[in-house]
């Protein structure tokens, strides 16, 4: 509570030091301890909590997917084609997909910008989806070769969103 007695020298409150003054900065000093007394704490504490808040809600825009090189397109375009030929060659759907998915857990605990083709959660599901639709649509080796590096390139071009395996291939 703020109380301020005229004609009595009254008492100062700063954060470095507390002293009396005079009649003239009481109503000074009643105005900065009515001000302390109603900050929140938190507010208290960290006075700039808004200056670092607001870079932090931007930082969402600023974290785009990443876009696949050419080089990259065509690597991943391989992989398919193999998956295709690994398929004609008796390998089951379920080995395959158990395969991608340990390999897709080993490369996410490398940082994505070592990592081969898979840098975030749209370039293996891309991968995912191609590889599943190897299983689930079979055509030659090279059939699935080319409707991957397209879609692949078509990804890279407009960094479209791949949100279903629909829409990979």
């Amino acid at each position: 509570m703020c109380v301020t007695v005229v004609g009595i020298p009254a008492l100062r409150v700063s954060p470095s030091s507390i002293s009396f003054h005079r009649k003239g900065d009481a109503m000074t000093a009643r105005k900065a301890l009515c001000a302390s007394i109603q900050t929140p704490p938190f507010e208290r504490r960290f006075p700039n909590w808004r200056a670092v808040l607001a870079p932090l809600l931007l930082l969402p825009a600023l974290c785009v997917a990443h876009a696949p090189s050419s080089q990259e397109c065509s690597e991943g375009a391989d992989f398919i084609r193999n998956a295709a030929l690994a398929r004609d060659h008796g390998m089951s759907e379920h080995q395959f997909m158990q395969r991608i998915h340990d390999d897709l857990e080993l490369i996410k605990s490398f940082p994505p910008e070592l990592r081969w083709f898979v840098q975030d959660e749209e370039d293996a599901q891309l991968l995912v989806s191609a590889a599943s639709a190897v299983f689930q649509q079979p055509k030659e080796a090279a059939a699935h070769h080319a409707d991957f590096l397209r879609t692949c390139i078509a990804r890279a071009d407009d960094d479209t969103p791949i949100t279903s395996p629909r829409n990979a291939i």
